[in-house]
């Protein structure tokens, strides 16, 4: 398994063939895409000091590659082949989703790692690893609440098209659009 992040959604592409020697030659590939909604995304990323200002001197870049993501999620681009589109927010609440994506990628089915606060990057930017074990007890489906005192993330976060395409892919996640002034 190998993971990008951070990255447009055509880096991956070069960064496979330059790493073959080490991921290997494979037969089947797929490609999986997690996409978590916009609000939560960004609310964790601004929470997180060293990562905020990088995302801040960027936030361009960043707004556009997650509206790259979700275009791509929503099939109204055909960049990856073998893709399979994972929404986050339904992944994290939602078990039956998780058995399906289990069955649809012929993967043993398993919890074993939902409740676990992976040790690799940065831990979560709100709770770090108070929640080690106990992943399920994390409030990341309102991390955005958290952040409405934040001038600097109110105002990146009013973006209409991102907005748009959060709703399209996640529904209306409750408090948004009333939160941010959308219409």
């Amino acid at each position: 398994m190998v993971s990008y992040e951070d990255c447009g959604i055509r880096c991956y592409e070069d960064s496979i063939r330059k790493e073959k020697k080490n991921i290997g030659v494979f037969d089947n590939r797929i490609n999986i895409m997690l996409l978590r909604d916009p609000f939560n995304l960004f609310a964790s990323r601004f929470k997180h000091k060293d990562i905020r200002e990088h995302t801040l001197k960027k936030s361009k870049f960043f707004k556009k590659i997650w509206k790259q993501y979700a275009m791509e999620y929503l099939g109204e681009t055909d960049t990856w082949e073998s893709k399979y589109c994972v929404s986050y927010n339904q992944f994290i609440k939602d078990e039956p989703y998780r058995r399906k994506i289990e069955k649809d990628l012929n993967l043993p089915e398993t919890d074993k790692g939902i409740n676990i606060v992976s040790g690799r990057g940065h831990a979560s930017s709100f709770d770090g690893f108070k929640f080690k074990k106990r992943g399920y007890k994390m409030q990341t489906a309102t991390r955005w609440k958290l952040m409405m005192k934040d001038k600097e993330y109110v105002r990146f976060m009013k973006d209409k098209e991102m907005y748009d395409l959060s709703v399209r892919i996640f529904g209306n996640i409750n408090g948004i659009k009333d939160g941010f002034g959308f219409k």
